[in-house]
């Protein structure tokens, strides 16, 4: 980019940097829009309802909810060990390590 910059005259230098700014803000719309969905298979025992979240097969998290209440276990760094999660609105959040098996 900046040997571009270099070649062009300036009156060509300064459409290119306002197309360029107007185009940032949608950079991260982009990236959300290729974001992985993850698959959720529900399931109910003994009164208790528990979410597995998985992605290209690899279970990341766990949501139980159970007399109302509801935990959040999430393995963060693909070791199998899950660690309890504040509870949030919405799914958990993908770790990271999911993302980078592809």
């Amino acid at each position: 980019m900046i040997a571009l910059h270099h070649r062009l005259p300036f009156t060509m230098r300064r459409p290119w940097s306002i197309l360029l700014l107007c185009l940032l803000p949608a950079l991260p719309a982009a990236a959300a829009d290729r974001a992985p969905q993850p698959q959720v298979t529900t399931q109910h025992d003994q009164g208790r309802t528990i979410r597995e979240y998985r992605i290209d097969h690899q279970l990341y998290a766990l949501e139980i909810i159970s007399d109302g209440k509801t935990l959040i276990l999430i393995d963060h760094d693909g070791d199998g060990n899950f660690q309890r999660t504040d509870t949030r609105e919405g799914p958990p959040p993908i770790p990271p390590w999911v993302i980078g098996k592809k």
